[in-house]
């Protein structure tokens, strides 16, 4: 990897092709919390009001910096006489405020980002603008503000319905938060709502796991993220677990929990369409697809990834470090992991195969100038095959329903 300022504009966005006709996708890091949950391995920082305001100041910079990098390297794909014919701003097909917990961002600044962010970018009825919501840092005044200003779509961190665990998972907020949240939300006009919620904590139990899906689609949220409690290193969370204060289920229960969930979800019409995410018809989640994808998106703020299409890059996750690198330096702080033609090929298979539509053969095809099968171990991909773990289904080729609990395992045998 290497780090520090690109100055080559083709380097930035995008490698694929020219506009896309949809837009771009935009992902922003807010790095401020209330709280440091043990479990969560994200860049992040307690609050802190000055830094705040510095942190935007710095990031209304880098916006300037990555749109005119965006919008130069749209012209020199398409050409002069074509650029003339492009829109003078391009779309956002997704726009998504990530974290940290960005309900805590000051609205003010918050406000003067987002008109910061406009002078570039066109904001449509059609852009899919979503920021994270913890319950406890959401109230009628900012959720009000984020719908005057353009979201269109809220992600609720719920995690539990059950007290001890959100205690355990270092949750501030109380079940109530959570649900006032839902009704504010819906009394100012939100539609779209996805929810996390999470699975395999300490002492849970299968009737606790229906317990807070039942409680969850009560609520109608239009998306779920329904996803296991893993041990990140370097995280309080890991040294719990390394000394035996705390016991996660083992692997055999949390592949009992998933299954439960996933069978629950369905029951109430939720389709699974990533292995963590379901959806109600039409709520499949325009950003985070493309992740899935391989599509390119931008990134902006401390600890954000960003991918070219080509190469991936995240930017410096030093909350400090990337104020005075554009404050000072007046240049993003890349760190840029430069891909092989052979990676690139595993990202996409490792990605695709979450998703249950799997791999598109053609578009692996036409994106790599080669077959999927050729990037696979040819003996594990026929075992597999055998097994009915892996299901090649005409133009794709996907993990069966059963294989999506052991989806790690099995992609890694593939690509061995």
């Amino acid at each position: 990897m290497t780090y520090g300022a690109d100055n080559s504009i083709r380097h930035i966005l995008p490698h694929q092709n020219q506009a896309d006709p949809n837009g771009i996708a935009l992902y922003v890091h807010f790095p401020f919390c209330s709280k440091i949950c043990g479990y969560c391995d994200f860049h992040k920082e307690i609050l802190d009001r000055r830094k705040e305001k510095v942190f935007f100041e710095a990031l209304e910079l880098e916006t300037d910096l990555a749109a005119e990098e965006y919008i130069n390297s749209l012209s020199l794909d398409s050409g002069a006489a074509k650029a003339e014919s492009q829109p003078e701003k391009p779309a956002l097909a997704s726009l998504y405020i990530g974290g940290g917990t960005p309900s805590l961002a000051d609205p003010d600044l918050f406000a003067a980002w987002i008109a910061r962010l406009g002078r570039y970018f066109e904001l449509t009825d059609e852009t899919e603008f979503t920021v994270e919501l913890n319950p406890e840092s959401s109230h009628k005044d900012n959720l009000e503000n984020f719908r005057q200003l353009g979201v269109n779509r809220i992600s609720v961190g719920v995690q539990s319905f059950d007290r001890q665990a959100l205690s355990d998972l270092d949750r501030l907020h109380k079940v109530h938060d959570t649900l006032r949240v839902f009704y504010l939300a819906r009394a100012l006009g939100f539609e779209d709502f996805s929810a996390d919620i999470m699975f395999g904590y300490q002492r849970q139990t299968l009737n606790a796991l229906i317990s807070d899906l039942t409680q969850l689609i009560e609520l109608e949220p239009t998306h779920v993220s329904f996803y296991q409690l893993t041990v990140k290193e370097n995280t309080p969370l890991a040294a719990q677990v390394s000394s035996g204060a705390v016991r996660l289920p083992e692997s055999d229960t949390m592949a009992v929990f998933y299954r439960a969930g996933v069978d629950f979800l369905s029951e109430h019409g939720y389709s699974r369409y990533e292995i963590s995410s379901f959806a109600k018809d039409g709520h499949i989640a325009k950003h985070n697809s493309r992740y899935w994808t391989g599509q390119p998106y931008l990134a902006l703020g401390p600890g954000a990834h960003g991918f070219n299409g080509i190469d991936r890059y995240q930017i410096v996750p030093d909350t400090a470090e990337y104020t005075r690198s554009l404050l000072e330096r007046g240049s993003r702080p890349l760190i840029w992991d430069r891909l092989t033609p052979r990676k690139r090929m595993i990202e996409d298979i490792m990605l695709s195969l979450r998703m249950t539509r799997g791999i598109d053969k053609r578009e692996f095809s036409n994106r790599h100038g080669s077959p999927v099968t050729d990037a696979l171990d040819k003996s594990e991909f026929a075992r597999l095959v055998e097994s009915g773990y892996v299901v090649p289904d005409g133009a794709f080729i996907r993990l069966s329903d059963e294989a999506f609990a052991l989806a790690d395992e099995i992609i890694a045998r593939l690509i061995a």
